[in-house]
């Protein structure tokens, strides 16, 4: 079961894009058991009391129990039918921005689910990824084991960018080589560095290294802000900020001897810096 969770906001609105994932991946009495715990919902909404304070912390406390009986279902579904379910919550750390406390509802339930489900936390922002599982004192600390894809996924090449390119009357010329290689293989920045050579490539042009820098400005102007809220918020260790400062501007590799002696880490600091 896949759950897509870009830009969620509420709790509610998290509840019912996991109803309809498993709505849509279920038939039969499976599908007849979400169909019915839904049914019972709405049942308690047309129940409700009347006056609008009352009715919207009503409707609040009907989110919650929602969401919760949702995290909860793959209980019901292995008591029904002996079948593991396999749940994927695809940028997932849109759902945990919603507020504080959904990482520690969500530890309570998949803590029980020893044989009844196993779960794929995907995002497109690894370092918040890092920060909720591998941070001492967050509740889903330790709970998931990461599994990081070194090559891109969404067959994001420079032959299928330079077809896309060609077919709208753009050479992309050198330049996407020099881009593709920039994003070493991740596939949101391969595909955001590809949108901007687009954008850049005039119709009838051909990309050259003055496109290729130009490029490179557009990202940075879009990048830029996040990139400075992640570096000064809180959530970066020591050192993780000289990981990160070495990434960008050291001398050789991460690991050469010059690296780390210029950024005062050692091999070890620079492996587990991402966990800490």
């Amino acid at each position: 079961m896949h759950v897509d969770f870009y830009r969620c906001v509420t709790r509610g609105e998290a509840a019912r894009r996991i109803e309809e994932a498993y709505l849509a991946a279920l038939a039969g009495p499976l599908g007849r058991t979400v169909s019915a715990l839904t049914r019972s919902w709405r049942t308690t909404v047309k129940a409700q009391p009347g006056g609008v304070g009352v009715q919207a912390e009503y409707i609040r406390e009907l989110d919650n129990q929602r969401l919760a009986d949702l995290l909860d279902l793959p209980k019901r579904i292995f008591a029904k039918s002996g079948i593991r379910t396999v749940v994927a919550f695809d940028e997932f750390q849109d759902f945990l921005r919603i507020d504080d406390g959904l990482d520690g509802l969500l530890r309570s339930k998949i803590q029980l689910h020893r044989d009844e489900a196993s779960y794929v936390f995907a995002g497109s922002e690894p370092g918040m990824l890092d920060e909720l599982f591998n941070r001492k004192g967050r509740p889903l600390f330790d709970q998931a084991r990461p599994i990081r894809f070194l090559r891109s996924m969404t067959g994001i090449s420079p032959t299928t960018s330079a077809r896309v390119l060609t077919k709208t009357g753009r050479d992309p010329g050198a330049a996407l080589e020099l881009l593709l290689g920039l994003a070493r293989g991740h596939p949101q920045r391969a595909m955001l560095l590809a949108h901007h050579l687009w954008e850049q490539t005039s119709r009838g042009q051909t990309a050259d290294e003055e496109t290729y820098q130009a490029v490179l400005d557009a990202v940075d102007r879009e990048t830029k802000e996040r990139f400075e809220r992640t570096w000064l918020g809180p959530w970066l260790a020591p050192a993780q900020r000289r990981v990160l400062a070495a990434l960008a501007n050291g001398p050789q590799s991460l690991y050469s001897k010059a690296t780390l002696l210029a950024f005062e880490l050692d091999k070890s600091v620079a492996q587990q810096a991402p966990r800490l």
